[in-house]
């Protein structure tokens, strides 16, 4: 489960602090591609994350650490099947879409994320996975609010908590005004 939130919010991450060269209302005819990114950590070590292509569509991400494989239906990325390289484990994300809205997300370690997309332009979601009873539990819940098409706010509460305990999460994005270099990656706004 850390190693699915790891990848998302790495793939996230990348989108919100890299820019590309180009400037937001310039016209690019061929669609530039991120090649590879080089993230230096608090204690000085990088890592290097090297990215493929088909055409806009992104074949995988591999790193000195994980190897992640994307497969598309159509213009959709549907699956993302990620390898820690030192242990050999696999982990698989399965994306589920309704009218090309991501509704669900199905991860190998047992949890499931579903979407539902609100009146108000926000979208609610919720994380569970299923105990050793096979009853369903509720991980935590939220909302994401968005300015344009960038995400802005995400308000979560975890609801694994001890009685009458309330944990809440706030987290709060800012932008440039630089375009997202996963924005020519075919399917990546889906996600």
């Amino acid at each position: 489960m850390k190693k699915a939130i790891q990848l998302l919010s790495i793939v996230f991450l990348f989108g919100l602090t890299f820019t590309s060269c180009t400037s937001s209302d310039n016209d690019v005819a061929e669609a530039r591609l991120l090649k590879n990114v080089i993230e230096v950590n608090t204690d000085g070590t990088t890592s290097t994350y090297n990215f493929t292509y088909t055409g806009t569509k992104i074949v995988s991400i591999i790193s000195e650490n994980k190897s992640s494989t994307f497969t598309y239906t159509g213009d959709l990325i549907t699956k993302i099947t990620e390898l820690n390289l030192a242990t050999n484990v696999q982990t698989t994300f399965d994306y589920t879409y309704t009218a090309d809205r991501l509704t669900k997300v199905i991860c190998s370690d047992n949890y499931e994320l579903n979407y539902t997309y609100n009146a108000d332009g926000t979208v609610s979601y919720e994380k569970t996975t299923v105990d050793s009873s096979n009853n369903t539990v509720l991980l935590f819940h939220g909302t994401i609010s968005f300015q344009g098409e960038n995400v802005y706010d995400n308000n979560k509460t975890f609801d694994t908590t001890a009685a009458n305990v309330v944990s809440k999460e706030q987290v709060s994005f800012v932008y440039d005004a630089k375009r997202n270099p996963f924005n020519n990656i075919t399917g990546y706004n889906k996600l």
